[in-house]
């Protein structure tokens, strides 16, 4: 009765952080769609207590069910991935189009598609969303792939929910190398439950492709440190490398990765292909920067250095009936700027404080709560490194670039921590959570499906 007692208080709670996270909207003016919030906040009320006065039984065939999965792999992945696959498709047709981002990645993806990677790459240098801020990589995916199906944003956007299904499976990977099967099964389940990967999936930006390549370079990384080899250096300075060409804020693991190589016990066998493994991504990285350098193309400045500091740039001349010459600015990311300036602490505060709740949605953070406390309380290795992973990559985006969108690189880290703690559950409450977490999970789409915030809550401190 006790144990009853208490899953029904934690389900409660699940509710009432959504239902405050909906308040908070509402009274801080971000949203001026009543309707759709009291729709949403209904909903959620009448899912709760349809699910908590349903009895046990019917909920113990969701708990086996996911038990099941967790025993026939392929069958989890093919229907993980048909999920995300319909619903992702259905949710990408609904979105409203993410302005400047998602714009700017759809005009420089189909200028390939439509006229060619030579033209992409003269013009690249004069258009600063590029030259200074991102790699070509994505870009460059999907323009192909647009050449062949259509230059459409939803073509563009499917190509992202491929790369978001990859994300996901790579952070199961992961999670059944850490903790095994079961923890792998509830991280992903977690994650589907967290709007913002979700949004990301369907939409045409990058940082869902940048953590499908941090995720599967920490999985490298560990199998390169259970198994030292030439071969798995390679693997993963290929990995590593893409991602760098993905998004520069990748190179945030490289801390991440040096500290997992340096508590290792064979730390002598891993030397050599660790440094083969940097040499690969480092040569993949400094070849777009020379050629960059070559196109008008500066690297962010990071402390004062850019990357592209180490070649001559050449001028960059004008190349196209809608240009005014060179634009080429440096684009510096002084460490702490966002903690010193008036606007980057106004910056910071909303991403921290409304962003990335919204993100991970309301919801799930008392899962994520109790997952800190039995990490935190047994103290395995595994539980040590997802410590560390969201830590220090959390410090060093706080300290440089604090978007709420950079933080996904942490999320499945984040995810199996709740994982954690949800393990713990009997079939039941497992199926009871999760079914609350998905209703939660639905409300919150509805209202991001075509959200346009109308105020912020900090403007300056």
């Amino acid at each position: 009765m006790r144990k009853n007692a208490y899953a029904g208080i934690i389900l409660f709670i699940v509710l009432a952080f959504h239902l405050a996270w909906l308040g908070g909207i509402w009274i801080t003016g971000a949203s001026e769609n009543l309707p759709k919030l009291l729709t949403a906040g209904g909903l959620s009320i009448l899912a709760f207590l349809a699910i908590a006065l349903t009895p046990d039984a019917k909920f113990e065939k969701i708990g086996n069910g996911i038990n099941w999965l967790t025993n026939n792999q392929k069958a989890f992945l093919g229907l993980f991935t048909l999920v995300m696959l319909v619903f992702g498709i259905l949710y990408a047709s609904q979105q409203r189009v993410w302005p400047f981002d998602e714009e700017e990645n759809f005009g420089a993806s189909r200028l390939i598609a439509e006229q060619g990677l030579d033209v992409f790459f003269t013009r690249y240098g004069q258009n600063n969303y590029l030259a200074n801020r991102h790699p070509p990589l994505i870009f460059i995916v999907n323009g192909l792939i647009m050449s062949v199906f259509g230059s459409s944003l939803t073509t563009m956007r499917i190509v992202t929910l491929l790369f978001g299904i990859g994300a996901l499976a790579a952070s199961y990977f992961l999670a059944a190398d850490l903790y095994g099967n079961k923890i792998a099964v509830l991280t992903v389940l977690s994650l589907l439950t967290y709007p913002l990967m979700i949004r990301e999936s369907t939409a045409g930006l990058l940082d869902v492709q940048a953590t499908l390549f941090f995720v599967l370079s920490l999985y490298f990384a560990r199998k390169l440190a259970e198994e030292p080899s030439w071969k798995n250096g390679v693997v993963l300075g290929i990995s590593l490398g893409l991602g760098l060409l993905t998004k520069y804020m990748v190179m945030f693991i490289i801390p991440l990765l040096f500290l997992l190589f340096i508590f290792q016990k064979n730390k002598r066998a891993l030397v050599f292909p660790g440094l083969l493994s940097l040499l690969v991504a480092g040569a993949l990285f400094l070849l777009w920067t020379w050629y960059g350098s070559q196109i008008g193309v500066r690297v962010p400045t990071v402390a004062g250095f850019s990357p592209s500091d180490l070649f001559e740039p050449k001028q960059v001349l004008e190349s196209g009936p809608s240009q005014s010459g060179p634009v080429i600015e440096d684009f510096d990311i002084s460490p702490g700027s966002f903690l010193t300036s008036e606007w980057g602490r106004g910056f910071l505060m909303n991403s921290l404080i409304t962003r990335l709740p919204s993100a991970v949605g309301a919801y799930t953070l008392p899962l994520i709560l109790l997952g800190v406390f039995v990490v935190l309380r047994q103290k395995r290795a595994s539980d040590l490194f997802l410590v560390v992973w969201v830590g220090l990559v959390s410090i060093l985006l706080i300290l440089t670039l604090p978007d709420h969108r950079y933080f996904m690189v942490v999320f499945p880290a984040v995810a199996m921590i709740s994982a954690r703690w949800l393990e713990t559950q009997s079939d039941a409450e497992l199926g009871r959570l999760t079914l609350m977490l998905f209703v939660c999970q639905i409300g919150a789409l509805y209202i991001f499906v075509d959200w346009k915030r109308a105020a912020e809550l900090f403007t300056g401190l």
